[in-house]
């Protein structure tokens, strides 16, 4: 039989995209499939496109009071029932017989805790904008350049992740400090496949660069090392990590701040610009930021 899934859609004010995505999951025609669509509150025609559009649907849908992306999806993740799970965002679709892949994938590596693919990036339009892949796992990197390397498409084990939720203060980090903290559990993957899409809008949150921002990478950074659970090999990369995670926040903040976190980047810039490399990744930032 095949392992059963859970995928989880959070939406909030997404009508122009909700029933592309919706309609990318049902089309996977994955035989063991529970999904999960959680209204966040809109204010729009997202609801009503959802109870007409796939009415008589196998999906699970429930509209809430508006209570923020984060809580909404901890919600999904605590309702979820399947061996696997994915997050799949209302405007970033599926690209075709991705859970057939990504569960394939999984199967055939057991001691894998989370899978994640390669993906495009798309145009509002849904046209093609660039193709990512963020790299093979290596944790130490991820830390050390201040690199998320999971991204849109990654399935994860529910059972090896229960227990881990979205910190909801974050907003614009939440990700990133959630697989952190799963890959203390055990190893990451990438499946050198592209199999998910991540939709680029001038007016997503995730485009919403300023202070906020840049402060949530800085208290992300602060609250990963603080955990007691880190291995030494990470812990030897820290000041590095510091290095990155300033560096990022210079490039989101604004007025002062900026200057604060410029100055704080030179702190730790001595040692660090020895490293050759530290201009490749400069490069492969300076081409995630444009390309993506």
């Amino acid at each position: 039989m095949n392992p059963s899934v859970s995928v989880i859609t959070p939406v909030y004010n997404c009508e122009r995209f909700i029933g592309e995505t919706i309609h990318s999951v049902l089309q996977q025609h994955y035989p063991n499939l529970e999904y999960i669509v959680l209204d966040d509150g809109s204010t729009d025609r997202t609801g009503e496109i959802i109870q007409s559009r796939f009415r008589g649907f196998p999906i699970h849908y429930e509209r809430q009071n508006n209570v923020g992306e984060q809580r909404t999806v901890n919600r999904g993740l605590l309702m979820a029932k399947g061996d696997y799970f994915m997050v799949v965002n209302a405007d970033d679709p599926l690209l075709p017989n991705a859970i057939d892949h990504l569960v394939e994938y999984m199967e055939s590596h057991p001691d894998i805790l989370a899978g994640y693919p390669d993906w495009n990036s798309i145009k509002e339009d849904g046209s093609l904008k660039s193709h990512q892949s963020n790299g093979e796992y290596d944790f130490v990197r991820m830390v050390a350049y201040h690199k998320c390397l999971p991204s849109v498409g990654t399935m994860v084990r529910r059972k090896e992740a229960n227990g881990i939720l979205r910190d909801d203060s974050f907003r614009h980090v939440a990700d990133y400090d959630y697989w952190l903290r799963l890959a203390l559990r055990g190893e990451l993957g990438r499946v050198p496949e592209t199999l998910a899409s991540w939709r680029h809008s001038p007016n997503q949150v995730s485009h919403d660069r300023g202070n906020l921002m840049a402060g949530e990478h800085v208290r992300l950074i602060d609250k990963f090392f603080g955990l007691s659970d880190i291995p030494a090999n990470v812990l030897a990369v820290k000041e590095r990590a510091y290095f990155w995670t300033y560096l990022v926040a210079a490039y989101l903040a604004k007025d002062s701040l900026r200057v604060r976190y410029i100055e704080e980047t030179l702190a730790r810039s001595a040692g660090e610009l020895l490293h050759i490399a530290t201009y490749r990744t400069l490069l492969e930032h300076a081409r995630y930021i444009l390309v993506r």
